[in-house]
């Protein structure tokens, strides 16, 4: 009988956001009697002690690093092809974009048969500085070389990356983040609504806009502020669950109850009526999906990913990026419309079942595992 299949995924950072969750939603799907798992980030943390409850293998290595560094770069290359030599790996996953190019490089170096390369968004965007998109197209490009196959979260940017000759075509594919339909049922979620709301002293029929998500600048701090300022008089709500380095635009205002940083953002979703997420850049928000999972409309921004969540008008509103006026214009429609929340919310429970339902998508990436032919 041949031995387990060895398998490692590498991220960057030991968080556990929507990149690392969309990992382990992959590894708690193997088969243990079949494979063998391990993950490498950078240092103990959240996603460690995760791993440690799961019963998995880890291997901390501190030289990886977000930023271009050179000497920790070439140690942290040179250390990964150690462990990958040592190891044997069938195997190796990467993640995030630096850490994936040299995760890559380090897997084909050692003599890995299969290497893959989830694209959680690029680390280029509509409001990057030109000679960045340059730099990391070139590291984009340059590391497809060495993977059996490159996933993309969303079509839109799979598309662009072949456009752009990134990838070849035949070495990429689509497959969505997801969440498990089975985990929402309606009675419960009301429940919780209430059960939520006592605990946080939100008045039972307030109007609830819900936004889960680090506070940083790609999730477009600076509007959130002034869509929550917008809607101050209206009878309506924020409920943040989150934290980060602008947190402290929201604390001073009255019509904001925030949560701070939680392992488990899902147990606040029955709490909305909405979720609003005016991000710049989305590879594909995990944030959007799980709400979708509660029926909560979406009000989101008109950018990539985000269009692969929001059917404009069908389960919520897609918005100019930074225009908060439009934002507080979908809020209040929602809030006055009964019919059309309804409507949106009954679109939600399809849209998963259709597109993000995650046991059919990990089955996906596990059919690319145990293929034994290249992309």
């Amino acid at each position: 009988m041949p031995g387990k299949t060895k398998i490692c995924h590498i991220q960057l950072l030991p968080l556990m956001s929507g990149v690392q969750r969309s990992m382990l939603d992959i590894l708690c799907r193997l088969d243990k009697n079949r494979y063998d798992i391990y993950v490498i980030c950078r240092s103990d943390g959240d996603l460690v002690r995760e791993l440690e409850r799961l019963g998995m293998n880890y291997i901390l290595l501190p030289s990886l690093v977000r930023q271009i560094n050179p000497v920790k770069d070439i140690t942290a290359l040179v250390k990964l092809v150690k462990i990958f030599t040592e190891y044997k790996f069938d195997i190796v996953h990467t993640h995030s974009s630096k850490t994936g190019f040299l995760g890559r490089m380090a897997a084909r170096l050692s003599g890995v048969p299969q290497v893959f390369h989830t694209v959680h968004g690029m680390p280029f965007h509509e409001f990057s500085h030109p000679l960045v998109v340059r730099i990391y197209s070139f590291l984009e490009r340059f590391g497809a070389r060495f993977a059996t196959g490159i996933i993309f979260v969303n079509h839109e940017e799979r598309l662009n990356a072949i456009k752009k000759r990134l990838v070849r075509e035949g070495q990429a594919v689509t497959v969505y983040n997801g969440v498990d339909p089975a985990h929402y049922k309606k009675k419960e979620t009301v429940r919780l609504r209430k059960k939520i709301r006592a605990q946080l002293k939100l008045p039972p029929y307030t109007f609830v806009v819900g936004y889960v998500g680090r506070l940083w600048k790609q999730k477009g701090p600076e509007t959130l502020r002034r869509i929550v300022s917008l809607c101050r008089e209206k009878d309506i709500r924020f409920l943040i669950v989150g934290d980060g380095p602008h947190a402290k635009y929201f604390k001073d205002l009255p019509n904001v109850t925030m949560t701070g940083w939680v392992d488990h953002p899902e147990q606040y979703y029955p709490a909305f009526d909405v979720v609003v997420l005016p991000s710049l850049w989305e590879g594909l928000s995990m944030t959007l999906i799980e709400a979708m999972g509660f029926g909560k409309p979406l009000i989101a921004s008109d950018i990539k990913g985000n269009r692969e969540c929001v059917w404009h008008g069908e389960n919520g509103f897609l918005c100019p990026p930074q225009d908060a006026g439009a934002y507080q214009k979908a809020i209040l429609k929602l809030k006055s419309d009964g019919t059309l929340y309804r409507k949106m919310s009954r679109y939600c429970f399809e849209k998963i079942r259709m597109y993000f339902d995650i046991n059919k998508n990990v089955r996906q990436i596990i059919n690319l595992y145990e293929t034994e032919k290249q992309l």
